[in-house]
């Protein structure tokens, strides 16, 4: 597949591809749960 077009919207990415397929992923969710689960922060935090 080749790429044909990346647009960056901030955490919003859309990628199409010369096929005609889209591909579009919102990093919003998974930057949300990261931080929920509190792995950046270490083990001792409250």
């Amino acid at each position: 597949m080749k790429l044909q077009s990346f647009q960056n919207m901030g955490f919003k990415f859309s990628l199409l591809f010369a096929d005609g397929k889209t591909i579009r992923t919102d990093l919003r969710p998974l930057i949300g749960a990261y931080l929920g689960s509190g792995s950046c922060f270490g083990a001792d935090r409250p």
